[in-house]
């Protein structure tokens, strides 16, 4: 009905705010307009998360990123793989390389495959703590 017209219009216009959002560096700005999704009742997608991700893993977030994929599933949405890259990309952001494998390794361990952005971030920060 009604109802889902207007969570359907909505979605667009929040996941544009949470691009711009991460392209200006405002992660903390980001998490407000996720969570005002709850107080209109909208329920967040892959696709939200996935904007969220992206803001903390540039704004180096490791922490809100992992608090980020344990929401989802605690939503009963499972996280796709490419988003674990936002804790590695986070990880990496801070320059925590140890980190940022250590994160590969839980990943390979719970059997989720890591990809080439993964391990790209992981590579480009090790390289960097070595020059």
């Amino acid at each position: 009905g009604v109802f889902a017209n207007y969570r359907s219009s909505v979605r667009p216009v929040v996941h544009a705010l949470l691009g711009l959002c991460d392209v200006h560096g405002k992660w903390e700005a980001a998490l407000f307009v996720f969570g005002s999704l709850r107080d209109v009742h909208v329920l967040p997608t892959s696709e939200t998360y996935n904007h969220l991700m992206a803001s903390c893993a540039r704004a180096g977030r490791p922490d809100v990123a992992m608090h980020l994929l344990q929401e989802m599933r605690n939503e009963g949405i499972e996280p796709e793989p490419a988003l674990h890259n936002g804790v590695i990309a986070a990880h990496a952001r801070r320059g925590d390389w140890q980190s940022a494998v250590a994160y590969l390794a839980r990943m390979r361990r719970a059997g989720i495959e890591a990809n080439v952005s993964g391990f790209n971030a992981v590579m480009v920060t090790m390289t960097n703590a070595y020059e």
